[in-house]
């Protein structure tokens, strides 16, 4: 759908009247973000030749079953990425809460949810503002007489490298690099802690060269917009897995709860340590924020996507928050202590089996988000993003393979899942975001010819210096807990190291012992 010479000029300069409109006025400012909507989205001309969720004229029915299962452009393919992205961390959450304490814990997620919802809508505005920048200087599309084609993928470290300048750029570039390998690694990881816990026939350094191996291919899947059906399987997994966690605590009964940690234990610098150990965990259930750009600049209609965004949170909630109360009350002297995978606590039985095959088909999906970010990046890094595509995958094996190697040497889930979200979200997730928001509306005529209406309401509404004041004070909670989380995740790493040694056969086995049958 093309707009009128007039809406582009529209929708593409700063009215002065808005500085003084009234709310009627502001409802017209909305209408013309519609209008902004279909300017920044790539309006790939496949995703317009054919319906969303029907058969286009003249397709065949092998064809619209493909794309029906492969495409993900929607708001509601926004949303499936949102509600099941967090995976694995699920099966160590409960373990978290009882380090941090069920309050305090489940207050940082709220706290931790909110502050995700701000930053991700200043990520918006940015994005807005520097996509139309790029139009109106005619630097977007590959070609501007063919406005659906472009090779280029914006992605976190060159939105966020823009308003930082080169060195902040540089800065969120190697956290992005340390976050998305980590993630990777992760994933092999505990697909391979999974099916030991169902199977201890082989060592668990065996399965994770298997799983390790199978995941591979899964890392040079093209584009964001490829991945529907892997979404779908993920947030079934998710959902079937929290309700398995809730069956198993149901059959263990609560007579543990009285014994539950509620707050922190008191103590030295080993309770410290453990606190922050548990919260980085925490904040891996919180930190989309990585794939931001890839997935707003994936939609057909990125004017939905902090919809999708926030929508997405409730059933995550669902999925995550009641098993991992009900975990903690009903095993709290029986092993969530040192339950880094839960897995480990339920008897083997055909639901186990389910669950466990569940999460590994998730642990795909998520390596499949993580991974395609993750190759973007490198392709840039190296040279081949815009080349043939064939060039492109063939480029990426490269960081596939130390994954792979990685995960083989350091087979300790909890301590690398805890080392990347400690030395990155907190960075990304607070105080990158705000001190780019800062840097760039901090001048009036910024504020004024932002294209996002809500940002715009929101500098009237709330006011820029309440706005500046939250940005500080956020940016340097962000640096003050990653100093923390990062610096004990670190000191756990080195003890593990130390003890076990680098490619150990069977890190963490005696928590695995066979388990009698529940049916």
């Amino acid at each position: 759908m093309a707009l009128k010479d007039a809406d582009l000029d529209i929708a593409i300069s700063d009215s002065g009247s808005t500085k003084d409109a009234s709310w009627g006025a502001v409802q017209k400012i909305e209408a013309v973000d519609m209008d902004m909507d279909l300017l920044l989205n790539r309006n790939n001309a496949e995703i317009r030749q054919y319906p969303d969720w029907s058969r286009g004229s003249g397709e065949s029915w092998g064809h619209f079953v493909v794309r029906l299962g492969t495409e993900g452009h929607t708001f509601f393919d926004a949303w499936l990425l949102a509600a099941g992205c967090i995976g694995q961390v699920m099966m160590t959450t409960p373990n978290a809460w009882h380090k941090t304490g069920l309050i305090p814990g489940a207050l940082i997620i709220v706290w931790g949810t909110v502050i995700g919802f701000y930053t991700i809508w200043q990520l918006k505005a940015m994005y807005y503002d520097r996509k139309k920048q790029l139009i109106e200087q005619g630097k977007w599309f590959d070609d501007p007489d063919k406005p659906h084609m472009r090779k280029h993928k914006t992605q976190m470290q060159e939105l966020l490298g823009y308003y930082l300048g080169p060195v902040g750029g540089k800065l969120v570039l190697c956290m992005m690099f340390a976050m998305w390998f980590g993630v990777g690694v992760a994933q092999i990881l505990a697909s391979a802690t999974n099916y030991y816990s169902i199977d201890q026939s082989h060592s668990l350094r065996t399965y994770t060269i298997i799983f390790g191996a199978t995941l591979l291919p899964f890392g040079l899947i093209p584009s964001f917009r490829k991945m529907r059906v892997i979404l779908v399987i993920g947030v079934l997994g998710t959902l079937y897995t929290s309700v398995f966690g809730l069956y198993l605590a149901h059959t263990k009964g609560f007579a543990e709860a009285p014994a539950a940690r509620l707050v922190p234990e008191a103590g030295g610098m080993s309770s410290f340590q453990t606190f922050f150990n548990g919260l980085a965990i925490i904040f891996a259930i919180l930190d989309h924020h990585n794939i931001f750009s890839e997935t707003i600049e994936a939609m057909q209609h990125p004017r939905k996507y902090f919809k999708s965004y926030v929508l997405g949170f409730f059933p995550l909630f669902l999925m995550i928050v009641p098993p991992g109360i009900v975990l903690n009350l009903a095993f709290a002297k029986s092993g969530i202590a040192t339950a880094g995978n839960w897995f480990q606590l339920a008897p083997l039985s055909l639901g186990k089996q389910t669950a466990v095959w569940l999460m590994i088909l998730h642990n795909v999906q998520a390596w499949v988000l993580w991974m395609t970010a993750f190759g973007f990046m490198w392709e840039k890094m190296v040279g081949t993003h815009e080349k043939a595509l064939w060039v492109r995958l063939t480029s990426r094996l490269p960081y596939l393979l130390a994954v792979y190697l990685f995960a083989v040497c350091f087979p300790f889930y909890s301590a690398i899942n805890t080392l990347m979200t400690g030395l990155t979200s907190p960075l990304m997730y607070y105080t990158m975001p705000c001190i780019a928001f800062m840097m760039h509306y901090r001048h009036q005529e910024n504020r004024d010819k932002c294209p996002y209406q809500l940002a715009r309401t929101l500098f009237k509404v709330v006011g820029w210096r309440t706005i500046y004041a939250l940005d500080i004070a956020l940016a340097l909670y962000g640096v003050v807990l990653c100093a923390c989380t990062s610096s004990m995740a670190v000191l756990n790493l080195v003890k593990l190291n130390n003890t076990f040694g680098f490619f150990p056969e069977c890190y963490g086995c005696k928590a695995y012992q066979t388990a009698p049958k529940l049916l």
